[in-house]
């Protein structure tokens, strides 16, 4: 039998591993596809501004529990490289943040746009924070 409360985890390595997720989510809805995403959901620059202090510091507690979570399937998995983890946050990816954002889109009648351009964000964000883990086993 499996002790479910038995798992090593890294806690400087999920730590990193969410703030890498930051920088990236920054750069991607930033310099990189910051004019598309507004457009796509209606918002101007000054509108994005008002509420970031609220968004960042959601996006902060997320990112760390993410990695949390990450590196917990990542232990189990016995993911113990840089590679190793990479591919176990495709999986997770795969299997939880593309669907569930794809039925969201799907009912949200929202741009295919749209849901590609979150969807890759969240590709990469896990990819590499699973990278992260991985390596700091």
């Amino acid at each position: 039998m499996i002790n479910v409360l038995a798992v090593d985890v890294n806690y400087l390595a999920i730590l990193v591993a969410a703030i890498v997720s930051m920088v990236t989510g920054s750069v991607w809805y930033g310099p990189l596809f910051g004019k598309t995403w507004r457009q796509l959901v209606g918002k101007t620059e000054e509108s994005v501004r008002k509420g970031a202090v609220q968004a960042m510091v959601i996006a902060a507690v997320s990112a760390l529990v993410t990695a949390y979570v990450l590196a917990y399937i990542s232990s189990y998995a016995q993911a113990s490289t840089w590679q190793e983890g990479a591919v176990v946050g495709f999986w997770v990816w795969l299997g939880f943040v593309a669907t569930t954002l794809l039925v969201h889109a799907s009912f949200e009648d929202k741009p295919k746009n749209l849901y590609l351009l979150n969807v890759g964000s969240h590709l990469i964000e896990f990819v590499v924070m699973g990278a992260i883990i991985g390596a700091w086993v």
